[in-house]
């Protein structure tokens, strides 16, 4: 999301803000933990920079708040977000979103010192164009493995298979 889109739904909400504003409010609830942000994982820090940023809250219930805005595949996309979090094993690890070289975004990509070791999509249904572009950034991130959420689950990687799990 990107700010003046993020400014443009809160005016459609009643609350005009200029975008300005709207960064020091975001980097405030940053610093004190009520929201993770997440970058585009890319070897060029000026790409990172530029590049929207993902927002998370730290308590899917905060979106309560904003139920018109979160839908139920963003609150899922949270949640998950959430559990990778926890399950992070230090300042080495680093989770940011990918984007593939023909465009398609995957949800989640893990690094370990820098070695991207896991892949995560969200989805609420499993389509075609979901599997495509995961495989594709497996391909280019020369990743063995991905998760797939489906329906609010997530279950951490366990299972040998041919490049893409599905978890229900």
């Amino acid at each position: 999301m990107t700010w003046n889109s993020l400014r443009r739904l809160l005016k459609a909400q009643g609350v005009s803000v200029d975008t300005k504003t709207l960064i020091n409010y975001v980097e405030y609830m940053r610093e004190a933990f009520l929201i993770f942000t997440v970058y585009r994982s890319s070897a060029s820090e000026r790409i990172r920079r530029i590049s929207p940023k993902k927002v998370y809250l730290v308590d899917v219930a905060i979106s309560n708040v904003f139920s018109s805005v979160m839908d139920l595949g963003r609150r899922v996309e949270n949640s998950v977000y959430l559990e990778l979090k926890r399950r992070s094993r230090g300042p080495g690890e680093e989770i940011s979103y990918y984007v593939t070289k023909s465009g398609r975004e995957v949800d989640f990509v893990v690094r370990r010192a820098g070695k991207p070791v896991e892949l995560v999509e969200v989805t609420l249904k499993l389509e075609h164009v979901h599997l495509k572009k995961v495989l594709e950034a497996c391909r280019e991130l020369r990743i063995k493995e991905a998760t797939k959420t489906s329906q609010g689950v997530y279950f951490p990687p366990n299972s040998r298979s041919s490049g893409l799990r599905k978890q229900r």
